[in-house]
């Protein structure tokens, strides 16, 4: 059975948690492993950083028990001395995502042009390093805006999302974490706007 575009987004997530590392790391960094959902299915995960001065490439992939796989990766620059910010995505269905723009340290704000399949749209994001927050606004080409905030959850370890769209409809969307030291397992959940909860399990490959 193929994978919901919401088992993919935690696969993504989780994957990318796995391989997270300080931005001062570089190097290149590796991880492996199997995962499983809550729902029964299993399979595989690796996942590869590698990081330089001013960038930073993301791959990670699963593949399932029936022998599919399902790719992500990322590519980001950054020039501190401009604040010219690039970066890149490919999904797991083949398609890229670009962002051109730029990020003010002194005012922790970064504006960009998102560039998809089928449009752009205008984005501005408003870091709150002190909460650990941050509130982004969306102008798509015919002039209407979205709004989003995301917070970091101390409680779940993860992060909560609410956007209000260009109706005035406001979504919400968390995310959880939990890490067991003992087996290095780590639990990564998604829950949804409709309050449905899908949740995988990653467990790393044992140093050889």
């Amino acid at each position: 059975m193929k994978p919901s575009t919401l088992t993919l987004s935690i696969l993504a997530g989780a994957v990318a948690l796995a391989l997270a590392a300080p931005a001062a790391d570089a190097g290149e960094r590796t991880r492996s492993g199997i995962y499983k959902t809550e729902k029964g299915p299993t399979g595989t995960y690796q996942g590869r950083v590698e990081r330089a001065p001013g960038s930073v490439k993301r791959e990670g992939s699963i593949t399932t028990e029936q022998g599919r796989t399902y790719t992500r990766s990322s590519s980001s620059t950054y020039d501190k001395d401009t604040g010219a910010v690039n970066r890149e995505v490919t999904g797991p269905r083949g398609q890229t995502r670009t962002a051109t723009g730029t990020y003010d340290k002194d005012t922790n704000t970064y504006d960009r042009t998102i560039t998809g399949p089928k449009r752009s749209v205008q984005a501005t994001t408003t870091y709150d390093k002190a909460n650990k927050s941050a509130t982004t606004t969306y102008t798509g080409p015919d002039g209407k805006t979205a709004t989003s905030t995301t917070a970091y959850n101390p409680e779940t370890k993860g992060r909560d999302t609410t956007v209000t769209g260009a109706d005035g409809r406001t979504y919400t969307r968390s995310t959880a974490n939990a890490y067991n030291p003992d087996t290095g397992t780590l639990t990564h959940s998604v829950t949804g706007p409709k309050g449905n909860t899908r949740s995988v399990e990653l467990t790393p490959d044992k140093p050889q």
